[in-house]
């Protein structure tokens, strides 16, 4: 089968020079997310991308160094060699040593403002009084709005006091899921490709990842490989990770395939489903599907940790503010985690989201509420970022949800030159890097 090798960009910022993530679907390689250059406004063209520099000119990258005497760290070990230099310290790096003169479209957040509701409901935070610390589990007027809108999404009635908690931001949520319900030993299920974080949370929690790849098709887009699928479920499975809208396919998975899904976890009593929906109120293709809650299927409930956060959603990351819904059963375990970790999330910003949802299911600009024209300007985003790379020679892979496109550059031709150079994130130098 021929290997098709796709490069990520986040259309979050209009391109300047691009920093290309890129990712191999059809092999074990693409867990590594990776720059392949840099591609100048001007010049959007296969040719620049394969005549671009390296990253073998950029500074030194601080790297975690382990004790001769003391031996490898106990973390570096429990991280099973993901310990070094990363994607993100390779972009970080080089978008500091080129500084305003590029846009990093390989990390997905907003270079925009928030909207003035949002930053009005901070200021109001601030002036009311919750500057110490609230509940651990959540704010106790946050986690009734939520369990209000969450019963809502899923049909049924939540628990604000049992089957909802806030987090520091969806990372920390991802991090205490994983810490609450993986074994040493246990396997995690992720299709391929994902999110970069998932795997070292995985490993800190002891668990072993397995790959399911996802299937890449230039027109329809991403598909999910069933067979695949269920054959990487065994006694020894712990939790498979969902996240739709795809980070970073942009693929939204449909009700029909999610039902699909919830039959394989009936088969597995043990198996939870941790949903990563932080992307939810952002699926702009045209013809995709409303989002899915995979917990409001039939059953599936008390088989599944919803997480979400508002950073992405409201252009706000630096706010931290994520969440958990689910069972009592299982975020039980998560509220008496949270105190071990960070006593509460920032009680002012808790305080704001409060008002920041009640405010954005209200008229914004021309749409009937804020999470539409948020859908819109996405939409044309997206729209603008493939015409550029489509007019360059880079068939664009289909895109439903998220701020993520996917490009097919299996027929560029990457000097040799480049592939004998070192990095110290990757060792050898391969055509996906």
């Amino acid at each position: 089968m021929k290997k098709l090798y796709c490069a990520v960009l986040a259309f979050t910022f209009y391109p300047k020079v691009v920093a290309l993530r890129v990712i191999s679907p059809t092999s074990n390689k693409h867990r590594r997310s990776i720059r392949l250059g840099s591609l100048s406004q001007e010049s959007l063209s296969a040719e620049a991308i394969s005549t671009s520099k390296s990253s073998s000119s950029s500074p030194p990258l601080d790297v975690v160094e382990t004790s001769d005497e003391l031996g490898q760290s106990a973390l570096a070990s429990r991280l099973a060699g993901g310990f070094g230099p990363t994607v993100w310290s390779e972009f970080g790096a080089l978008a500091s040593e080129l500084g305003d003169n590029v846009i990093n479209l390989g990390q997905g957040f907003p270079d925009f403002e928030p909207p003035a509701f949002v930053r009005a409901a901070a200021v109001n935070a601030i002036a009311l009084d919750c500057h110490q610390y609230t509940r651990p589990a959540g704010h106790p007027p946050l986690v009734q709005l939520l369990a209000k809108r969450y019963s809502n999404h899923l049909g049924r009635s939540v628990d604000p006091m049992k089957e909802v908690a806030v987090t520091v931001g969806c990372s920390q949520a991802l991090y205490v899921a994983m810490q609450c319900l993986v074994r040493p030993g246990d396997e995690v299920v992720l299709l391929e490709p994902f999110f970069d974080l998932y795997v070292g949370q995985i490993r800190m929690a002891g668990g072993i990842p397995k790959y399911v790849a996802l299937r890449a098709q230039a027109q329809s887009g991403w598909e999910i490989d069933f067979e695949a699928l269920e054959a990487a479920l065994t006694p020894d499975t712990r939790v498979l990770v969902l996240n739709s809208p795809h980070n970073p396919t942009g693929k939204v998975f449909s009700e029909s395939e999610m039902l699909r899904i919830a039959e394989m976890v009936q088969k597995w009593p043990k198996l939870t489903v941790v949903s990563d929906e932080v992307y939810k109120y952002t699926v702009h293709g045209e013809d995709a599907g409303p989002h899915v809650h995979f917990a409001g299927l039939p059953g599936m409930f008390d088989r599944t940790l919803t997480l979400s956060s508002a950073g992405k959603t409201f252009s706000v990351t630096g706010w931290q503010i994520g969440w958990i819904v689910g069972p009592e059963r299982l975020v039980r375990d998560v509220h008496i985690a949270l105190p071990f970790l960070q006593f509460c999330a920032s009680t002012p910003m808790q305080q704001a989201l409060v008002e920041v949802l009640e405010k954005a299911d209200e008229p914004y600009g021309d749409s009937a509420s804020y999470y539409d024209w948020l859908c819109v300007r996405y939409r044309h985003k997206a729209a603008l970022l493939a015409q550029a790379l489509s007019a360059s020679g880079l068939p664009v892979v289909a895109s439903q949800g998220g701020y993520f496109l996917t490009v097919d550059v299996s027929n560029v031709d990457v000097p040799k030159k480049y592939l004998e150079e070192t990095s110290p994130a990757i060792s050898p130098v391969t055509k996906d890097w």
